[in-house]
């Protein structure tokens, strides 16, 4: 068997670690790929291409036809409610009754100018905002965007609301397609587990013909501390988080195995960027995504956000044939690893 080719990023050692093939997939020759900058990565995009893709019409939101129904009255009999339910119910479960407890802390929340939070109010206000000073300042841009939309990018970001990447990144509309989930992670390859991610990379990449995916990891993520912090023991206590964010494992076997003497902060730290190169490594067991590397239609690329000191990294993985890899060469290649 051949061996798996080192690799390089920001100045990195990367190897490999197992991960399975679907059984489905067979492709000659095999594949080889190499996390890293690169000279020859094509030239930056531009906004829109003139072509239209699957265009379907939009709804159309007036702010003017709002109304303003959630009053005073409204909201402290909502906040009664709860309460009254809190103490007549005195069967729920302790849980269950937290949970009621938080909400009723939420719906009581005050903003900073002392007035109870309307969230009515706060979307009214903010597409108010949006329509006067981006849409109707731009009826350029949102008429092209009318007719279909054409994306060079498809971005793979967390759920954080601190890490949203048109803000961080300064996307415009129409450019970038995006998927956000706990922790950014990309699954791998499976039809029926993760069928909602794979449905999102196929129409991305088939019918929106995106030239780029970028995954971005950030600091401080919620998930991979959890990922991290996770015994994965046979027990469990959340009812999707542990298993979702153990898309990530093989990075984290490989910050405790590389700084397992570092403190819990920098090991997550590490893991936060990990985590990216896992997710690119899953992006090539999905045969569209090898398709369009082969063919140089298609590029993946590596961030990684540092909200806590304004920094921002990037990275590429390069993608090339090999005639010496089998198929099982390959299936060990898929997953790098930080040294």
């Amino acid at each position: 068997m051949s061996t798996a080719p080192a690799a390089s990023l920001n100045g990195l050692c990367l190897s490999s670690s197992h991960l399975r093939q679907p059984s489905s997939a067979s492709f000659r020759p095999s594949i080889s790929a190499r996390l890293g900058s690169s000279s020859t990565s094509p030239s930056l995009p531009t906004l829109i291409r003139n072509k239209p893709v699957l265009t379907t019409p939009a709804p159309v939101i007036n702010p003017v036809n709002w109304s303003d129904d959630m009053s005073g009255k409204d909201y402290e009999e909502a906040i009664e409610a709860l309460k009254k339910l809190l103490h007549e119910k005195g069967d729920l479960k302790a849980t269950a009754a937290m949970k009621v407890e938080q909400i009723t802390a939420e719906l009581q929340s005050t903003s900073s100018d002392g007035n109870p939070f309307n969230p009515v109010e706060r979307i009214k206000e903010g597409f108010i905002h949006f329509k006067r000073e981006k849409y109707e300042k731009n009826p350029a841009l949102y008429g092209e965007l009318a007719k279909g939309q054409s994306p060079k990018f498809m971005v793979f970001a967390c759920s954080d609301s601190r890490v949203c990447p048109s803000h961080i990144l300064h996307f415009q509309p129409g450019e970038a397609f995006v998927v956000r989930n706990v922790a950014n992670m990309v699954p791998p390859y499976d039809q029926t587990k993760y069928s909602g991610v794979g449905a999102a990379i196929e129409y991305a990449v088939l019918h929106l013909k995106v030239e780029y995916i970028f995954v971005i990891g950030h600091s401080a993520c919620g998930g991979i501390k959890g990922l991290m912090s996770f015994p994965y023991d046979g027990s469990s206590s959340t009812d999707f988080i542990e298993d979702w964010v153990k898309i990530g494992a093989p990075a984290k076997a490989k910050v405790l195995s590389a700084h397992r003497d570092k403190p819990f902060g920098d090991q997550c730290t590490n893991c936060e960027k990990e985590a990216v190169n896992v997710s690119l490594g899953n992006l090539l067991t999905y045969p569209f995504v090898r398709d369009g590397l082969v063919n140089k239609t298609l590029g993946l690329k590596g961030g990684y956000y540092d909200f806590i000191n304004g920094s921002f990294e990037l990275w590429g993985l390069e993608f090339g044939l090999s005639s010496s890899f089998s198929v099982k060469d390959v299936a060990t290649i898929l997953h790098w690893k930080l040294y």
